[in-house]
């Protein structure tokens, strides 16, 4: 995450919580709250995130792709 104060006191700020939520919308909103550590976020990256974020990934247009 480039830019910002994100973290203040050992904790994620309000901002780098709302940057996460936009980035990561496979991630359960309720974790993504005030007190959580940078040190906490690799626990969030479940299966079920991977599967998510894949079916995510899959789904939108490929970019820059030329179709024969």
């Amino acid at each position: 995450m480039p830019g910002g104060e994100y973290e203040k006191n050992g904790c994620l700020t309000d901002e780098a919580l709302a940057e996460l939520r936009t980035l990561l919308p496979e991630v359960d909103t309720s974790k993504l709250a005030k007190g959580l550590r940078k040190a906490d976020l690799p626990s969030l990256l479940t299966v079920s995130f991977f599967v998510h974020l894949i079916a995510r990934k899959l789904a939108q247009p490929a970019e820059g792709v030329a179709h024969a």
